[in-house]
């Protein structure tokens, strides 16, 4: 799937990221976040007891005129290697994909947080996922600004649930809103409870919820056109979630170079 692209002032502001949200294009476009990311997992598959799963994040694929790219948090990688360190029987996967994420490795960056991995089309087709088509005359991105819309879908591990056995359900988490503020090198989106709106008819979320899982996920921009049609560009990846204050924190796209470096 490629994003149309769009100017600074296409993107909608407050209100109209509202009236998304009342609309059913607000459903439409968060159904569209989930359909990029995908939950990266690690654990032991011979296992039906709680090591099944040892630990979680999200990872979701673009392609800017080069290799199809996994992108994800340099702390999940990490965290993968600690737990592979410490047991050599697990294994890491993206859904039903067994992957070595270390011979996958194109870079890792820990200061800004962000990692790419090697896939292949037909990998990301097998899922049922989506790559993230980019233009590289147009890249990098422009970044959303303050006020304007953004939205993410990812995979906290506490909506991780134990089906039976070794079969485990990954809830996906999704919202639409603004950027609280866009720094140089980061996004900020922080809940605003006084305009919650369910959009997807789940209920609202619980206030203060641990987050964890969603990094490597997705953050994106809302765009509208001069002639009206809503459509969406990649804004950042997120890497931190702050439970006390309902922050959720995006390394801006404009750090990820088409053969999945970082500038």
């Amino acid at each position: 799937m490629t994003s149309h692209s769009g100017s600074e002032a296409d993107l909608p502001s407050r209100d109209e990221a509202e009236a998304i949200l009342r609309s059913g294009f607000g459903r439409e476009i968060l159904n569209v976040a989930a359909r990029y990311v995908a939950p990266i997992f690690w654990g032991n598959p011979a296992s039906t007891e709680d090591d099944s799963v040892l630990g979680n994040g999200s990872i979701f694929f673009i392609q800017i005129g080069g290799p199809v790219l996994g992108v994800t948090c340099d702390h999940v990688v990490d965290g993968w290697l600690r737990a592979k360190q410490a047991r050599p029987d697990i294994v890491c996967q993206v859904l039903d994909l067994v992957i070595d994420p270390e011979s996958r490795l194109i870079a890792r960056d820990p200061d800004r947080d962000v990692a790419t991995m090697a896939f292949t089309k037909e990998e990301i087709a097998a899922l049922d996922k989506w790559v993230f088509t980019a233009v590289p005359d147009k890249w990098p991105p422009m970044p959303p600004q303050e006020g304007k819309g953004v939205f993410f879908a990812g995979f906290p591990n506490n909506r991780v649930t134990q089906i039976e056995g070794r079969l485990w359900e990954f809830g996906i988490y999704a919202g639409l809103g603004v950027a609280s503020s866009v720094g140089s090198d980061k996004i900020v989106y922080q809940y605003d409870r006084q305009h919650m709106i369910d959009t997807l008819g789940l209920g609202l979320p619980p206030t203060n919820e641990f987050l964890g899982g969603m990094s490597g996920a997705a953050l994106w921009a809302v765009v509208q056109s001069e002639s009206g049609l809503m459509s969406w560009r990649l804004a950042g990846v997120i890497y931190e979630w702050s439970t006390d204050f309902e922050l959720l924190y995006s390394r801006r796209a404009d750090v990820l170079r088409s053969d999945g470096t970082f500038s």
